[in-house]
């Protein structure tokens, strides 16, 4: 499953209203082929949706500029905007296995307030993941297997979570490095909608804009 990104660029409320447009000319082509994409949020100057891993959004990132007159453009003149796209493959992250190699397991006397024991036995768990030096220590109950447990659940959640902001700052790298910068020289592709053209400038191929918007990306790319 793929997660699709469209943010506004330069060119202010023209740019959030060139959001919509280019996902009306995505979901035209998914419909054309049958996909509908799910999942839809909307926001000003922002939309994402996911949809089924296809070759079609294999070159989609990156900066997009659209050439055209405005609806509120009350002179006739060409305004120039850009949206970023980002194309990012959805996955869950896989829960950390702790290796009992990793670990190790000790038991204390957990002090309880004015100095005194809480146990009188070693009852208090602590446990150190030598691979990160998370240390968890866990003294609720006076059963030392229950601290254990506990013990080994918080390493387990710490864990977790590590893995999860790992993941999350991996998605944030490919996502910077995917929409660039969002101005106007920083494009992948251009759509001048008076001349109804649209350029794609990694490979200098052309198409009808009207043809792009019924769908048809023949002359464009490959999908």
């Amino acid at each position: 499953m793929l997660r699709i990104e469209i943010r506004a660029g330069e060119g202010g409320e023209d740019a959030k209203g060139l959001v919509i447009w280019l996902f009306k000319i995505y979901t035209t082509y998914l419909n054309k082929i049958d996909i509908k994409p799910k999942n839809v949020k909307k926001a000003p100057g922002f939309i994402t949706f996911n949809v089924k891993n296809i070759s079609f959004f294999n070159d989609e990132a990156g900066g997009h500029r659209i050439q055209r007159i405005p609806p509120t453009e009350k002179r006739g003149r060409t305004h120039t905007s850009t949206v970023t796209v980002a194309v990012l493959k959805e996955g869950h992250v896989t829960e950390v296995k702790i290796n009992p190699n990793d670990i190790h397991i000790g038991y204390f006397k957990a002090p309880g307030s004015g100095g005194q024991k809480k146990n009188v036995t070693s009852s208090a768990c602590r446990v150190r993941h030598f691979p990160t030096g998370i240390i968890v220590e866990r003294s609720g109950t006076r059963s030392a297997y229950k601290n254990k447990d506990a013990a080994l659940q918080g390493l387990q959640d710490k864990l977790d979570e590590r893995a999860r902001k790992k993941h999350q700052g991996n998605t944030r790298n490919i996502r910077n490095s995917q929409i660039g910068s969002g101005m106007r020289g920083d494009k992948i592709r251009t759509y001048r909608e008076q001349d109804d053209v649209v350029i794609d400038h990694r490979t200098n191929k052309k198409s009808s804009l009207k043809a792009i918007k019924k769908g048809d990306w023949s002359k464009i790319k490959r999908i």
